[in-house]
């Protein structure tokens, strides 16, 4: 077992987090972050992937993130377009019935806190249609977040959504939104 005292942590071998400011902590109580991921499709029928700097290579996901104080889902998406891709003025086709939800493993859960002062045992996600009627070449990217971009065809997505659960559920998310065409 050892503490993380300047997170008020106390965490065992296996990296489960026992305690949090001397207080004895079940993983379970602890809320889920409110996030949302856009589904950019360009002029061609590709979709918009992002590997984070946090990614191993060869990990991709969509653009998006967490949902802040009082806004709404809609807003956080358009919000986080802007911020991670540089990509404004852009309107929202659809919104998913299907929400994703996952636990992160212990240290995601303890650098989130370090970020954001905040616990949270993984996340809930909203998901959006964005249809662009181009494809833009250089996206102007959030260099703190996102190492590169790629444009990528729907039957090729199983190459790159790597992390457990997100093909199956980015299918189930394609599948919300119906035939997927691209803007006129």
């Amino acid at each position: 077992m050892y503490l993380a005292k300047n997170l008020g942590l106390e965490v065992n071998i296996a990296g489960d987090i026992l305690m949090h400011d001397s207080k004895p902590m079940n993983f379970s109580d602890l809320p889920l972050r409110k996030s949302t991921a856009a589904i950019i499709l360009n002029d061609l029928g590709q979709i918009l992937l992002v590997q984070k700097i946090n990614y191993a290579d060869g990990y991709w996901n969509f653009p998006g993130g967490g949902v802040d104080g009082d806004e709404q889902p809609e807003q956080a998406i358009l919000r986080e377009l802007s911020e991670e891709v540089g990509l404004n003025e852009v309107k929202i086709s659809k919104k998913s019935d299907f929400q994703s939800e996952y636990e992160w493993p212990t240290r995601v859960v303890i650098n989130t806190l370090i970020k954001k002062g905040i616990l949270y045992r993984g996340q809930k996600v909203n998901y959006f249609l964005i249809r662009l009627d181009f494809t833009p070449q250089d996206l102007n990217i959030q260099k703190e977040e996102i190492k590169r971009f790629k444009w990528v065809n729907v039957s090729d997505l199983s190459a790159f959504l790597k992390f457990p659960n997100q093909l199956g559920e980015t299918l189930k998310v394609l599948e919300s939104f119906g035939k997927l065409t691209p803007a006129k």
